[in-house]
């Protein structure tokens, strides 16, 4: 397209952005639902949950007598509890570990994918199955434990 052997109007130009803005139309639909989508999850899991639905439990009925799941999120009725403070922050910072281990996890099976695909069998023996072996025997178990308690 820019090149200097063919000289170029301004409507080939304009036809040129005109179907760049097209082609990247679903594109930019999809980077802004998936933003939107990220950012009620974050919203609801790590910071201050919305109260969308209606709360199983209340300030003035023991928490015995219920036994439901809020849908999505966490509970608002924990902004009112004692320990908010704590179990928030214990919260989030488990669900970055547990988040942290799923990144590398999948960063090492891309390492594996790139190695069968370019059938280089060093990388694949020599770097990711160690790799992989040492990240579940660690922070894999660290998961677990998370998980389990």
């Amino acid at each position: 397209f820019f090149s200097s052997r063919r000289r170029h109007t301004r409507s080939s130009l304009v036809s040129w952005a005109r179907r760049c803005v097209q082609e990247t139309g679903y594109m930019l639909l999809l980077l802004g639902f998936f933003s939107f989508y990220c950012g009620l999850i974050y919203n609801e899991m790590a910071s201050v949950p919305v109260p969308i639905f209606k709360s199983c439990y209340s300030k003035a009925t023991p928490p015995e007598k219920y036994s439901c799941t809020y849908p999505i999120g966490m509970d608002p009725i924990w902004s009112a509890s004692v320990n908010e403070l704590i179990f928030f922050n214990s919260y989030k910072m488990k669900f970055s570990i547990l988040i942290a281990v799923v990144h590398i996890l999948l960063g090492i099976i891309i390492k594996g994918i790139n190695g069968i695909y370019f059938c280089t069998l060093t990388v694949l023996l020599c770097e990711v199955i160690p790799e992989i072996l040492f990240t579940l025997a660690v922070v894999g178990y660290l998961a677990f434990l998370i998980i389990y308690k």
